[in-house]
């Protein structure tokens, strides 16, 4: 069973955004989010810059179409990981 799927050629450091947002509650701070993006790049022997350069990336633009149609925890959430991410 698929629901929703996104095929998406390119980076596969392009998912690891999605994976950090719906893990936010999860983690206390920059530490740990650091923590958790390195633990990801290391087990996916991802590249590192470019994990990172992707997953701000994304979350600056889903921030951004998250405020702009009124949802109000997401962005809260893409604020809080642009923060740590600083």
């Amino acid at each position: 069973l698929v629901i929703d799927p996104k095929v998406v050629a390119g980076d596969p450091e392009f998912g690891i955004a999605q994976i950090l947002w719906t893990r936010l509650d999860e983690m206390d701070g920059p530490a740990d989010l650091d923590r958790q993006l390195r633990t990801l790049i290391e087990r996916a022997e991802l590249d590192a810059e470019r994990a990172r350069g992707w997953t701000l990336v994304r979350v600056v633009d889903y921030w951004l179409w998250a405020l702009s149609i009124g949802l109000t925890e997401d962005p809260r959430k893409c604020a809080t990981l642009i923060d740590w991410m600083s």
